[in-house]
This record gives structure tokens, C-alpha cells and sequence, in this order.
């Protein structure tokens, strides 16, 4: 009976459609390249089209891409001055929730870390009221993390954070593909050299072996980002002379400091390491003056103080 009733009312609609032809029919765009992040009524509107043939969200049967909008949707609910509505968040979250629970099989599933907490379901918040309470579900679920999130909102760096410490943290969100942080710059441009070896050398301790590994990759990706979107916050100072790494080492215990002055003292002493790293400086300068727009003295600073300690931690935790 449902059924014939929806059909009545379609063709009526239908009808309608019909009769008004300055009625204009939007086609649904399913592509995320459709929008701008940073247009949150195009945002709003593509993730509430991807809802729009959910009648109930407490019943339905949900899609991946029907989660991952309501996730998304949640994240704009929370933190955007404009659209901010803390019960519309929560409600979306809730439903998501539940049917990524549904989705898990043990501690694994499509939303995989998620699905991890399936037997610590504490320390997931029921309600939350901020992006930081929300930050461990978007950090566990999330497809990716949009550049404009970031760049919008500092703290949510803290979704493409490391949080396992072991191979889980590879599946944490990183950034979304309309922006790839290592066309800024990439460390692989140095590492690949023969010379290189020789600053590898200064650090005398053992590679990690073991799952861990994911964990540190995450931990300098995560650091890798927010030094280009926030070098002033990052950096604890802004004196080159000052910059530095600590190292503990795995016998004794010890920590040392390694400092970037260090660091380019060896670099200069091969020039084809030399004309590499003059290279990041360049590349990741040009990006805070066009991007950040930084005036040139600060841009040249901070280029030159991320450069380095992307090399130090290449170095220093691995």
C-alpha cells in the first residue's frame, strides 16, 4: 500500500514538474570536485544530496558515501560560524556510529580504526560538543581531510595525527588529493642522493623495525603539514640558531640535541646535497608567499627552518 502511495505522489509531482516549466531541476552532482570546501552552501548541498533518498536516518540502510557525507556534514555542523548547529552533529554523528559499528566484524571493517574500538566503545564520546571532543571519531572514519579543513581551522590538524603508534596509522586520514603537500617539497629529492648517507650517519642509533614504523611516518607526516600551514605555531621559536631535534638514544636513555646549524654545516660540505636543499628552501618560500602570504624576510625564515627539520626528522626518527 506504502508503495502505491509513493507512486501516486510522484506522478503527481511529476505532473507538477511538468505543467511549471520555469521550474529548473539541478542535476545531483556526486563528484567532490563539484564544490569548494571553503563554500560551505556548496558543501552543505552536495552532502545533503547524497542524503536526499534517505527517508529515515535511524532505519536506513546507509552506503559508505552516505556515512561519509553525514561525517562531514557533522564536521561543518560543529566548527562552521555559519552553519553551527551542535544537535544537527550530534544527530548525524549518532546514526553514523551506529551503522559503522554495524558495518565491523570484530576489529575490522571499512571504517577499520573505528572499528578497533569496538570493544572500547568509552572512549569514543556519545556527544561532543567541539572539534576537539570530535577529533578521535573524524580521526577514525574520515576518507580524507580537506586542505581548506586545515587551513580554516588549526585544530584540525589533530585528525591526521598519529594515534596507534603501529600500522594502524597508516589508515588515519591524511590530506585530500586536490592538494599533495610533497609538490611542495620532498624529502625523497635529497634522500635519494648518494651523499645523503653521510648525514644519515649522524645518527648513530638503529632504524626502528617493527610496526612502530607506520607510527613515525604518520608523525612526521602530521608535522610535515602543519609546518606548511602553520610554520609560526609549529616552530617553538623563530631563531634558525635555536632549531633543533632531541634524541634519546635506545641503550642509555640519553637525550641530546641535534641543531639545524649542525645540520647545514654538513649539508654544505656536497654540493650536490647543497644545491637540493637551496632547492626545498625555494619551493617551500614561494609557498608561504603565495599561499600563507608571508612577507618575504618571515618566508625565507621559516623555508629555511622547515627544510631543516623535515631533513632532522628524516634523520633523527626513522
Amino acid at each position: 500500500m506504502k508503495k502505491y502511495c509513493l507512486y501516486i505522489i510522484f506522478f503527481v509531482l511529476l505532473g507538477c514538474s511538468a505543467q511549471d516549466k520555469s521550474v529548473e531541476i539541478e542535476p545531483v552532482c556526486r563528484e567532490t570536485g563539484c564544490f569548494k570546501w571553503t563554500d560551505k552552501k556548496q558543501a552543505v548541498k552536495y552532502y545533503e544530496q547524497l542524503l536526499d533518498n534517505v527517508v529515515s536516518l535511524e532505519t536506513a540502510s546507509l552506503t559508505y558515501e552516505q556515512i561519509d557525507a553525514m561525517l562531514y556534514l557533522s564536521y561543518i555542523y560543529l566548527t562552521d560560524s555559519e552553519y553551527k548547529d551542535i544537535n544537527k552533529a550530534n544527530n548525524l554523528l549518532i546514526v553514523a556510529k551506529k551503522a559503522m559499528w554495524q558495518d565491523c566484524d570484530g576489529y575490522h571493517g571499512h571504517y577499520d580504526n573505528f572499528c578497533y574500538f569496538q570493544y572500547y566503545q568509552d572512549e569514543i564520546p556519545i556527544i561532543v560538543n567541539n572539534l576537539e571532543e570530535a577529533t578521535i571519531i573524524y580521526q577514525m572514519t574520515l576518507p580524507c581531510v580537506h586542505i581548506d579543513m586545515v587551513q580554516e581551522n588549526e585544530k584540525a590538524i589533530g585528525i591526521i595525527d598519529g594515534y596507534f603508534g603501529s600500522s594502524r596509522d597508516a589508515s588515519i586520514p591524511t590530506l585530500c588529493d586536490t592538494f599533495n603537500p610533497y609538490d611542495v617539497v620532498n624529502i625523497d629529492d635529497m634522500a635519494n642522493l648518494t651523499s645523503y648517507t653521510f648525514l644519515k650517519n649522524l645518527n648513530k642509533e638503529p632504524e626502528t623495525e617493527g610496526t612502530m614504523w607506520f607510527g613515525l611516518q604518520r608523525m612526521k607526516y602530521h608535522d610535515f603539514v602543519y609546518m606548511l600551514t602553520y610554520p609560526a605555531h609549529y616552530f617553538k621559536t623563530n631563531k634558525f640558531e635555536e632549531l633543533h631535534i632531541q634524541h634519546t638514544g635506545i641503550d642509555n636513555d640519553k637525550t641530546t640535541k641535534f641543531f639545524a646549524y649542525e645540520l647545514e654545516k654538513e649539508i654544505y660540505k656536497h654540493p650536490d646535497l647543497e644545491w637540493v636543499y637551496n632547492k626545498m628552501i625555494d619551493s617551500i618560500k614561494q609557498y608561504y608567499e603565495s599561499s600563507l602570504k608571508m612577507n618575504n624576510k618571515d618566508a625565507a625564515n621559516y623555508a629555511r627552518m622547515t627544510a631543516s627539520m623535515i631533513i632532522l626528522q628524516d634523520i633523527f626518527i626513522r
